[in-house]
Order: structure tokens, then sequence, then C-alpha cells
């Protein structure tokens, strides 16, 4: 809200001409903190320089003499020519440096001007091997042919101690960077970039242990890296360590929550740990990556077995919370009628106690399983409706869906849906009467639509209306009809075979069954 009222780090016209006058205030100008121009000029040239004004930021550095700023901003500029110019003027002028000549190499990519920034140092400059790692890391060791090293072992090039190779090694030149490296962290500890790549270089050679070592420095020293995060988990995973890749999973995904994989490996993850509640989010997530990405992105779709793996561990969960709930009900009940003696009122009751622990205890397990049954069925609803799934990725999913729907209690209507669901499936594959796998897995779920239609005749026998029967007997004439087109289309593939398959024979002898209900019970008719 505006005012007229004036702040504390405002004045008045009256309070300014009441000021010193100024000459007297220019005599303590000299105590004022201003920076230097220099210090001004090099902070502009800084400041140019992150932004990308390379170039004006060089005739800054140029101007304060800052030769190695100069050369760096050339060289990101593209203008070789200028910076190693600039460096040979230096070097002619005595400016013999470990940076200068490390700038040479950069700039000329011959490995022999790093070992003279190495020599002139007396192998302490850790940029010099930073840039012998990275040139051996992007390029075979063929250079040092080139350079006129081959064959020979200097300080800069040699492999690791007791791993020699020889130069035919394709993983020759990768020991060659990782030595590199090792000596730039011994010079200067604080590189978080080259703990990084020697923990890549580790991985590429299977040292599962130097590369986590390597991935422990870089989060210790930079925390909010997530890749990092994510290779010591991919290495826990490796050595089979899956509770100590599970809080290095969710440091990544504090970090950065949009990368597929780290999602991916937390699922796998999840359900070494039988955490099916995480592993559901992750499916879930997953599922949103890959109706959101990009095709270029290639977002896998869930597989089958880590569905079948959640399905199959949470029945599981909730089968052991049933038992033990039941086991500790029984326990109590049996504890409140045992007739005691008066002295042994005080164990009556400490048993008591611990009793309704234990059941608390147990109700909220079986609690826990309720709700992670009901997150299961959600993510099976959604994996259902989803789109752009193949033949073969739908009819595992409703063989789950069945088996899931089977063991919690569905109805037999819901059930017997789910079955149609899977035959119309199965036979919209083209060919499947001519593969044996695919037409007794068809002839299964038809004998199994046709114990459903059947068992719901008989469980609606007694008692049953006239309306009611009417349905039964269009439930049967149809599931009838459903075998006898299943037999034909399976004879169509056999031609030469007059008998078929032995499945053929089951499904005449269950269309026969269902024949004779039809004929033969005459509250059916």
């Amino acid at each position: 809200q505006h005012t007229n009222r004036f702040t504390l780090t405002q004045s008045t016209y009256e309070s300014i001409e009441s000021s010193a006058p100024v000459q007297q205030r220019l005599h303590n100008l000299h105590s004022l903190v201003y920076p230097s121009q220099y210090s001004i000029k090099r902070d502009l040239g800084e400041r140019y320089a992150k932004m990308g004004i390379v170039s004006t930021a060089a005739e800054l550095f140029l101007e304060l003499e800052l030769y190695n700023d100069a050369i760096e901003c050339y060289r990101i500029a593209g203008k070789q020519t200028l910076a190693t110019e600039l460096v040979q003027k230096r070097l002619d002028k005595g400016d013999k440096t470990p940076r200068m000549y490390a700038a040479l190499g950069d700039l000329t990519g011959e490995i022999h001007y790093y070992e003279t920034a190495l020599e002139l140092s007396n192998g302490k400059y850790s940029a010099a091997y930073v840039s012998l790692g990275s040139h051996y890391l992007a390029n075979k060791p063929s250079s040092a042919a080139a350079s006129g090293t081959e064959g020979k072992e200097t300080e800069a090039t040699k492999p690791t101690p007791n791993d020699k190779k020889a130069l035919t090694d394709p993983s020759h030149h990768l020991r060659l960077a990782c030595y590199n490296f090792h000596k730039a962290v011994e010079c200067k500890h604080l590189l978080p970039e080259i703990w990084f790549k020697l923990g890549v270089i580790h991985m590429r050679l299977s040292e599962w242990d130097e590369a986590l070592f390597a991935f422990s420095e870089v989060v210790q020293q930079e925390p909010e890296e997530a890749d990092a995060w994510a290779n010591v988990a991919a290495i826990h995973m490796r050595k089979l360590r899956p509770e100590m890749a599970y809080p290095a999973l969710n440091e990544s995904l504090k970090r950065r929550r949009s990368n597929w994989r780290v999602w991916q490996s937390k699922l796998y993850t999840c359900i070494d740990l039988r955490k099916y509640d995480e592993a559901v989010q992750a499916c879930q997530t997953l599922l949103e990556f890959r109706n959101k990405k990009n095709q270029s992105e290639k977002v896998p779709p869930l597989e089958e077995k880590c569905v079948r793996g959640i399905v199959g561990g949470s029945l599981s969960d909730l089968d052991d919370a049933l038992r033990v709930c039941f086991d500790v009900s029984a326990e109590a009940a049996k504890c409140s009628s045992t007739d005691k003696a008066e002295d042994q009122k005080d164990d009556i009751i400490s048993v008591t106690d611990s009793a309704e622990d234990k059941n608390q205890r147990s109700k909220a397990a079986l609690d826990s399983a309720k709700r992670t049954i009901e997150r299961v069925n959600g993510l099976l609803k959604q994996l259902s409706s989803s789109r752009g799934s193949s033949a073969s990725d739908t009819i595992w999913l409703l063989e789950t869906i069945i088996y899931f729907h089977q063991r919690i209690g569905k109805p037999k209507s819901v059930i017997l849906e789910d079955y149609m669901k899977l035959h119309r499936t199965l036979q919209a594959v083209n060919g499947w009467e001519k593969d044996l796998d695919l037409v007794k897995k068809v002839c299964d779920v038809a004998l199994e639509i046709s114990d459903l239609h059947m068992h719901t005749v008989t469980a609606d026998h007694d008692g049953s209306n006239s309306v009611e029967n009417s349905s039964n007997r269009e439930s049967l004439i149809k599931c009838r009809y459903l075998l006898n087109r299943l037999v034909s289309k399976i004879a169509t593939g056999y031609v030469d075979d007059q008998s078929g398959p032995e499945e053929v024979q089951v499904l005449k002898t269950k269309m026969g069954e269902v024949q004779r209900m039809i004929d033969g019970d005459s509250t059916i008719r």
C-alpha cells in the first residue's frame, strides 16, 4: 500500500541540503570500499563467459593479461587458430608454465604437451592428468604411435599398477584413462566430475567395488547428483544387495523424478524387498511416462514377470496376514476361556494384554495387506484400459487378472466375463489354429468357460423360477455353440489329420455333457 511517509532509508530534500559539503566528503573518498577497475573488468569478463559471450570475454581477459582465461574463451568459441597463436606467443616470451603446455595439448591433441606440463609441475598438475584421461577415454591409444611414445611407459601413460595390458587389448585405453584420472584425484581430491568418470570406467571394466567407491565419493562431494545415486543403486543391484540399493534409489528420485530407468530399477528392488505398495506406485509412474514421453525415449512396457510378481506377492501377504490374524484370535479366545486359580490372576491379565497387542498388530497387518490388494486391483484396471498393447501382452495380462479375481473371491459372472475376453483375444491371433500351444490354451479357456456355465446352471437349479430357467437354457446353448464352433475352427487347421489334436476330443466330450444338461433336465427346457 502506498504512503507518503518516509522509510529509514529515505531522506528529505532538506536533509540532503544540510549534509556536509562536497569538498569535505571528497576528503574521505578513499575510505569507501569500492572494487578496483581491474576487479570490475575481471568480474565482467567472467560473467560474459558464463553467459556464452566468450569472444567479448576473451578481449577483456587479454586487456587484463589473463592469458589462460583468454585461451579458454577462444577455444570454446572455436577460434583454435587464435588460441594456438596466443599460446605460442606466450611460450616464446618464456611463459613456459604447466597450464600453457596443457592448453596447447588441448588445442593440438598431442599428448606429449601434457607430459611436458607434468614434468614442469613434478606430477602435481591435476588438469594435465584430467586432459590425458579424457584423451584416452575418447580415443583409442593409437595416437601414442603418432606422438612417438609407443612402446615406452611414461608416468602419464602407464596403466594401472599390477594390471598391465597389451596395446591390442580393447580395454587398454580405458585403463590408461583410469590411471590418469586416479592421478588427477590424488593431486586434487575434490573433483566430483572426475570421480564420476572413474565410476563409469570401472563399471565398463566390471570392477564393481572400485566403481562403488568412486560414485560414493561423488555423492559425498555433490549430494544433489541424481545420476551418481542411481549408479550406486545399480551396483548394489548387480551385487544382489536390494536392501542397500533401495535408499540410493530413493535419494536419486528425490533429486530427479523424471528418469524412467530409475523408476524401473526401483520396481525391481521393491519386488525383491516385498514392498508391493511402492512397486505399484513405480508401475503407475512408468505407465504415465509411457503415455506422456515421446516415442524416441522408448519407455518399455511393464514386464510380465513384474506384474505377476506383484500380484502373487500381494496375495501371499494377504494369506499370511489372514492366517496370523486367525491364529491370534484363536489364542486370545483360548486364554480368555481358561479357568485359573485366584493366585494366578496377574498372570492371566498379562497374558491377555499380550494377546490383545498381538491381535491389534495382526489386524493392522491385515488392513495393510487389504489396502495393497486394492492398489493392485487398480493397477490391473489401469493396465487393461491402456491402449496400444500387443496381443501377447493382452493375453498374459488377462490371465493374471483372472487369477487375481479368482483368489480374491470375485463373483463367477465377473470371472466368466474375464474368460470370454481372453477367449476372444486368443482367437484374434492370426493362425492360432495351427499353433499347438495356442490351440491348447484356447481349449483350456473354453473348458473353463463351459465349467462356469454348468456351475451357474447347477447352482441355480434348486428354487429357480421360469425366467431363470430360460436364462440358464440360453446360457448352455451359447456354451454348446461356442464349443461346436471351436471344434470346427480347429478342424480346418488339420485337414490331413482327421482326428486333430487330443484337445479336440476333450472339447467334444464337454460338448456332449452340455448337450445332456440341455436335453436331460426338465427344469431347464
